[in-house]
């Protein structure tokens, strides 16, 4: 992380974590211990606008496996500790 000058806060934003189990999974085992969750940005050739012709392997595994974590400047130590707990936990009981 950024260092935080002395009379400043942090703007931390979108903070992601890149895991082996689907997204979609995790997010909801997160939900479950009330921790708020958002999917990564959705690749591009995947929406309507854009089309289907192009192939993006690294855009889509990106998507289905990164969550967006909760971020805010007035989050505590003991907040962060609380969602990197609930994160392992939701992970090691994911088949």
């Amino acid at each position: 992380m950024q260092e935080v000058l002395p009379g400043h806060d942090h703007g931390n934003w979108m903070m992601v974590i890149k895991t082996t189990a689907k997204a979609p999974i995790l997010a909801a085992g997160l939900s479950s211990h009330g921790v708020d969750t958002r999917p990564m940005f959705y690749p591009l050739n995947e929406m309507p606008p854009f089309g289907d012709e192009l192939e993006s392997p690294v855009s889509k595994d990106l998507s289905e496996h990164c969550l967006m974590l909760p971020s805010s400047p007035t989050l505590t130590r003991e907040d962060v500790e609380y969602v990197c707990h609930c994160i392992i936990n939701v992970i090691n009981a994911t088949p």
